[in-house]
């Protein structure tokens, strides 16, 4: 609902947009494309995918007309090469992707590329990969990560306000760990408290190690849009360097 509803959580994207330095590209790697292996997109003027069900008519009307990046195609590719190989296919933006982009950068004149997450592997893949990624920074290229560090549909309730404690113990415990660069908890994440519950299905919270692998020891963090609601549901959100 963000895509058609203002909240603090779409203010605070609005503000990144206007405060970021302006990137090259953007390379995004969102919970909605987990597949089979590593992919990248290869058409130029990606179609929208509508991967969401049962809201308002108007949600399906909204288009966010982002051109990809070859060079940024071809860049990912050669810096992947040691880690995972990776395919470029014909692909769309899903709802993960330009939920946040359409507030972030409305005119969609920003080059964006989509990355998938490897479903086959964990963790420990995801981070090197990331961290494989990491020269991007410096070459003026945004890398996003989109999911929910507690997402658990299964076990949503109808409250916004509701949160279930063993989700707020496990989203505290990774907001520790992020702000203090505490990796090897972050990596082994499966042993803390509540992660059952938050997280019985990783495809949200993967996107997080994309980003913390391109990340410089000691680098400051912000911490933004830290609203845990519907039972299990998180918002919690990191700003990095």
């Amino acid at each position: 609902m963000t895509i058609i509803e203002d909240s603090p959580w779409t203010a605070y994207w609005q503000q990144l947009g206007k405060t970021l330095p302006p990137p090259k590209a953007i390379l995004m790697v969102s919970a909605h494309w987990y597949t089979d292996a590593s992919y990248i997109q290869g058409d130029i003027n990606p179609e929208m995918i509508y991967d969401m069900y049962g809201f308002p008519p108007e949600m399906y009307e909204k288009v966010y007309a982002a051109k990809t990046s070859p060079e940024l195609i071809e860049r990912v590719q050669q810096l992947l090469k040691g880690t995972t190989g990776v395919k470029a296919v014909s692909r769309g933006y899903d709802h993960g992707c330009y939920s946040p982009l359409m507030r972030m950068y409305p005119k969609a004149d920003i080059p964006l590329v989509q990355l998938s997450i490897d479903a086959r592997k964990g963790t420990a893949l995801w981070y090197a990969v990331g961290k494989a990624l990491r020269p991007l920074r410096d070459e003026g290229y945004l890398i996003i990560g989109s999911g929910n560090e507690v997402h658990n549909l299964r076990a949503m309730v109808f409250d916004e306000k509701a949160i279930f404690p063993p989700c707020q113990v496990f989203d505290d415990a990774l907001v520790k760990a992020v702000t203090t660069g505490d990796i090897a908890t972050l990596l082994d994440w499966k042993k803390l408290e509540g992660a059952a519950l938050s997280a019985a299905y990783p495809d949200h919270l993967a996107p997080l190690f994309y980003v913390l692998g391109a990340m410089d020891a000691g680098e400051p963090v912000q911490v933004f849009n830290r609203d845990l609601l519907f039972g299990s549901m998180s918002m919690t959100s990191y700003l990095i360097g």
